[in-house]
């Protein structure tokens, strides 16, 4: 198998990235509870009942690919995203706070995107 290179987003892209899990979660009715897009990687904490952890981060990162490809970032062939990612459940009120917090208040760009904004009810 060949190199794959790594894609580096830029802000207008990162943008694209946010507005896309922004959209999947709506659709989907999950709470999007925190999310920060940053040019190599993206963290969130999403509630999503009924949802595995590898299913919200698939479909996240299917419609954040399509709208990357729509915007010629990559191409209809060219791998925007890693083959799987880190996934977790949170289980207890204790480990929401501490995941809510890394992702808030933890990344370099943590106010890039408004990421402080209310939890969706």
């Amino acid at each position: 198998m060949g190199d794959v290179s790594e894609v580096v987003l830029a802000p207008k892209h990162q943008t694209i990235v946010h507005t896309a899990i922004t959209g999947v979660c709506e659709h989907r009715g999950w709470k999007l509870l925190a999310l920060a897009v940053r040019s190599n990687h993206v963290h969130m904490v999403v509630s999503a009942p009924r949802n595995s952890p590898e299913s919200v981060m698939q479909l996240c990162k299917s419609w954040a690919t399509r709208r990357l490809r729509e915007a010629g970032v990559c191409g209809a062939q060219d791998p925007a995203w890693t083959r799987h990612g880190s996934t977790r459940y949170v289980w207890k009120e204790s480990g929401l706070s501490e995941a809510l917090d890394y992702v808030v208040n933890q990344q370099d760009n943590r106010n890039r995107f408004g990421d402080r904004s209310e939890p969706r009810a």
